[in-house]
């Protein structure tokens, strides 16, 4: 009787080892299978993002080279040795697919700014004309820079183009046909045009089309008292005396 109860007893702690390893082998697979599914998202994500942004580029990349560093470990646990060179060689493949995956992401973000640029360019020669337009005929200026946002979208736009000299030289003519109103004038100021106008003059003082235009706007706008103690609290004077000082044998 002794012998048959331990045979129970070891049957059922065999029974319940088998069921811990089981629940075990279950709750690894879960976890598993949610990582996998995780790591699925991701890629996902990144591959959506990778187009246009050089770090989710970088990031999937790093994310496939372990993707493929993890199988090869799976592999060489259940397969044949791997040699060092082999390994190495690896390596080094992963290593160029990454930086690969990043010029071509630095391409795309290239050309997307390259093209955003003209298109800022094209808008802000389009609302200068519009401006003319509506002067002449009496009507209301604000309608020519509606399309971008009114005065404030057109400040934004500059500021998204800063180190474009085109893009804030087209912005700084549009600034300075814009404040031969007063209305406008005060808003250009409101939405800190002035400073975007200095802000330019100071990344392009090298360039005289820039230039001019900022100082043809500076003369518009200190028409006005208000203005013009803006212009000086902005050190705008001292962009010009330099700018003068800079392209003395410009004859423009």
């Amino acid at each position: 009787r002794l012998e048959e109860e331990r045979r129970k007893e070891e049957e059922r702690l065999r029974r319940e080892e088998e069921e811990r390893k089981r629940q075990e082998e279950a709750e690894q697979r879960r976890k598993e299978e949610e990582e996998a599914k995780a790591a699925a998202k991701l890629e996902e994500e990144l591959r959506l993002k990778a187009a246009s942004d050089v770090e989710a580029a970088a990031e999937l990349a790093a994310l496939e080279a372990a993707k493929a560093a993890k199988e090869a470990e799976r592999m060489s646990a259940t397969g044949p040795p791997v040699s060092a060179q082999a390994v190495a060689a690896e390596e080094e493949e992963h290593a160029k697919k990454v930086e690969e995956i990043k010029e071509h992401a630095k391409e795309v973000v290239k050309e997307k700014a390259e093209r955003e640029e003209k298109e800022a360019i094209l808008q802000l020669q389009q609302a200068d004309v519009m401006v003319h337009v509506a002067e002449e005929k009496g009507d209301d200026l604000h309608a020519a820079v509606a399309a971008q946002g009114g005065i404030a979208g057109v400040v934004a736009m500059s500021a998204n183009h800063a180190a474009s000299a085109e893009v804030q030289a087209n912005f700084v003519g549009l600034m300075r046909d814009l404040c031969v109103s007063d209305e406008i004038a005060e808003e250009i100021t409101a939405a800190g045009g002035v400073e975007r106008i200095i802000d330019a003059a100071h990344a392009h003082y090298d360039v005289p089309d820039v230039m001019m235009e900022v100082a043809d706007a500076i003369r518009n706008l200190t028409a006005s008292d208000n203005i013009a103690a803006k212009v000086g609290e902005a050190r705008g004077i001292e962009v010009l005396i330099d700018a003068a000082t800079r392209h003395v044998t410009n004859e423009e």
